[in-house]
């Protein structure tokens, strides 16, 4: 924390940090202790990682929003032209912070994926070794580990960030047509990420 904010937190100033902001509404990555001594996996599928991305951010924005609309929500910036170094922040303002948070967030989500995809695909390359070395029966379990593993791969999705920033800007231009009643679940039903709804379930690994 700079001089800056350091000074504003200790006179009470809320200062918020959007990255948090959205990760604090992602569940946890483990669950509960299974009696096997194992966590549980809250997410099954990259689909689902995905969808809970954007279910963070849509909530979030909609906290920001109706925190303005309401005259309840009040964060501060710092600011040396003002009078006490820092100003209120608008709705617009702290929206533009959001979205480069989940942005970063998303890019993060792309390069973990990514590094997944390396490392099934030189799995897949020790798989066509292992087939093509003559051995019957070393090649014929191979074969069918090789086939599970094409499979596996043409169910990874590719170009996550873009994905789920065209995820978040179509839900931001169906809530702004919203003028009362808006219900952020109802409207991730309707948007796909990876060609399903964002409570929809997927098989990929």
């Amino acid at each position: 924390m700079n001089a800056t904010k350091e000074a504003l937190h200790n006179s009470g100033i809320i200062l918020t940090d959007y990255r948090t902001m959205i990760s604090g509404k992602l569940p946890s990555t483990y669950g509960e202790l299974k009696d096997d001594g194992e966590y549980e996996r809250v997410y099954q599928t990259v689909s689902e990682k995905g969808d809970s991305l954007l279910k963070a951010y849509a909530e979030s924005y909609d906290e920001i929003i109706k925190g303005h609309s309401e005259g309840s929500r009040e964060t501060y910036i710092a600011d040396e032209s003002s009078e006490n170094g820092f100003r209120k922040q608008t709705a617009d303002e702290e929206l533009s912070e959001l979205d480069k948070a989940y942005d970063q967030l998303s890019s993060e989500f792309e390069s973990d994926n990514s590094k997944k995809i390396i490392s099934a695909l030189s799995e897949h390359a020790k798989l066509v070794k292992e087939a093509s070395a003559g051995r019957a029966k070393i090649a014929s379990s191979s074969a069918d580990a090789l086939s599970e593993r094409k499979a596996q791969l043409s169910k990874l999705p590719t170009d996550l960030r873009q994905k789920l920033i065209d995820a978040s800007n179509s839900f931001k231009s169906q809530y702004s047509q919203k003028t009362d009643g808006i219900d952020v679940g109802s409207i991730l039903k309707g948007i796909s990420i990876f060609g399903s709804g964002v409570n929809s379930k997927s098989s990929d690994a």
